[in-house]
Order: structure tokens, then sequence, then C-alpha cells
């Protein structure tokens, strides 16, 4: 299902309330028996580089943080888990990784710290909320990501720059 565009902005709906509104009604009206969630990423430069397509393992939100105990620690991180794709993997050479949901470009020392504990591959804005939605709907969610743009912590204007740059191309990539 594709969103719609906004005829003032130019700019089509996105993000994570309007990704989290279309998975509760494909999963409520379409019943399917697999959602799959295809967009573009943020790579940490550690693991994947521009133009690598990503198979999502689990899905978190990097910007729901909660800190006064455990539990509401791992709540607020966790978005959903995926259907398992080794097969994808190895037969495709796609690479496989946790995919953390925000909204902003900017990453905090507190978020660094968790990229790098649990590890985290690549940041987009959608596959945390959409996942949550359809693990609780218990629609099976195979993620892929191609990488648009590098994550840098320091100067969050230049992912968006290359986001930009890159979306046309790396959107050719992942459809051949």
């Amino acid at each position: 299902m594709k969103v719609a565009e906004d005829p003032i902005y130019e700019r089509h709906y996105s993000g994570p309330t309007q990704s989290a509104a279309i998975a509760a009604l494909i999963a409520k009206v379409l019943k399917p028996d697999l959602v799959i969630n295809f967009g573009t990423s943020g790579g940490f430069q550690e693991s994947c580089k521009v133009g690598d397509v990503i198979v999502a393992d689990a899905c978190l939100f990097l910007d729901r943080l909660r800190f006064k105990t455990v539990k509401a620690f791992e709540w607020g991180m966790w978005g959903g888990g995926t259907v398992a794709s080794a097969t994808l993997e190895s037969e495709l050479g796609l690479k496989a990784g946790i995919v953390a949901s925000q909204i902003q470009y900017s990453i905090s020392d507190m978020q660094q710290s968790i990229v790098e504990l649990v590890p985290i591959t690549c940041v987009d804005m959608e596959a945390g909320p959409i996942a949550q939605i359809l693990n609780q709907a218990k629609v099976n969610l195979l993620v892929l990501k191609v990488i648009s743009n590098g994550i840098y912590r320091h100067d969050p204007s230049r992912q968006e720059e290359e986001y930009y740059q890159n979306r046309a191309e790396v959107s050719q990539i992942a459809t051949t």
C-alpha cells in the first residue's frame, strides 16, 4: 500500500504515526499473512555502506527511551520481531541487522551507547512502529532497508544531504 502525497507541501505522508496507522488498517482489513516494509535508511559506517540492503532481525525505537526500571526501558525500546530470513540473506547477499526508528537525524550520547551495545545497523522512521503494531496483530513482517546515507552524529545535516543525493540511485539498486 502506497501512502498519499500532500498537495500543499508536495511530500509523501511518512513517519511513525502514519506508518503505524496504515499497518493497523492493513492488519485489520486485509489480514495478510506477511507484510513487507521496504524503504531507505541511514546506516552506521561500522556495519554497512550506502547501497547495502539490510534485512532486519528486529525493530527497535531509538527515541522512546524510558529509564525508571529495566522493564520500562525494554518496553520503550522494543518495536517488534521480524520473520526469519536466512535464505534471503544467503541467496541474495543481503546483510542482516537490527533496525531502529526515530524521527530526527541527530543521535545523542545515550542513543550512541545503545547503538553500540545492541548493536544497531541502521536507523529509519517507520520500522519500529510498524513492527509494534503488526506484532500485536500477529501479522508476520519482513523489513528491507536500502542504506541511502551515512549517520553522522555531529553533522545531522550531512545525513539529510546524502539522503537527497542518493535516494534515487539506491532505490534503483534495491529494485534490480
